[in-house]
């Protein structure tokens, strides 16, 4: 069945800011990683990985697949 051209279509964040905060969001975590990875080849310890890092890691993952799955379901709309 076509979809019905007289659906809005509607977006929960507007895609300019979507994009901003998956670029935000990409910076954020490569500079989260830094410490994490000096721990590591400075010390030769992963005792302190910090569980920030890892949430931070989590939630960039969880908006990324939230952003795969907005831009999978417009393909199939259009």
């Amino acid at each position: 069945m076509p979809p019905d051209p007289t659906t809005p279509n509607i977006r929960a964040i507007p895609p300019g800011l979507t994009k901003r905060l998956l670029g935000s969001l990409s910076i954020f975590t490569m500079v989260m990683t830094v410490p994490q990875v000096l721990t590591i080849w400075v010390s030769h310890r992963a005792a302190g990985i910090s569980m920030l890092s890892w949430g931070a890691y989590l939630f960039s993952a969880v908006v990324w697949l939230w952003y795969g799955c907005q831009i999978r379901t417009s393909i199939y709309r259009a």
